[in-house]
């Protein structure tokens, strides 16, 4: 945690494809990464968050992400899609909302 909030440090860096938006429910990090889709991580413990990827849905791309009591709703390129992650390990997804522009 960051004792004092005018000197913030850096506690660890992890490479991602393209992160935009990111999300967090408990010790659960939800990462909109781009064109890699959604990533869940444990982050119990935040220095290690990189090296506990719980999950990892590569169906559509990712912009950003908004986790709330076991449903994570991402907004993509193409769409909306949501998922269940009851299970963490294997979010499910519930719907995906295609949506075109011009």
């Amino acid at each position: 945690s960051i004792a004092n909030m005018r000197t913030p440090f850096l506690v660890a860096n992890y490479s991602m494809t393209n992160p935009h938006g990111l999300s967090l429910d408990q010790d659960l990090l939800f990462i909109a990464d781009g064109t890699a889709g959604l990533r869940v991580f444990d982050a119990k413990n935040p220095a290690e968050v990189g090296k506990n990827e719980l999950a990892h849905m590569t169906a559509y791309d990712g912009y950003d992400v908004i986790a709330w009591n076991g449903v994570a709703i991402m907004t993509g390129k193409d769409g909306i899609a949501m998922y269940s992650y009851t299970n963490p390990e294997k979010p499910e997804l519930l719907s995906y909302l295609p949506v075109q522009t011009n």
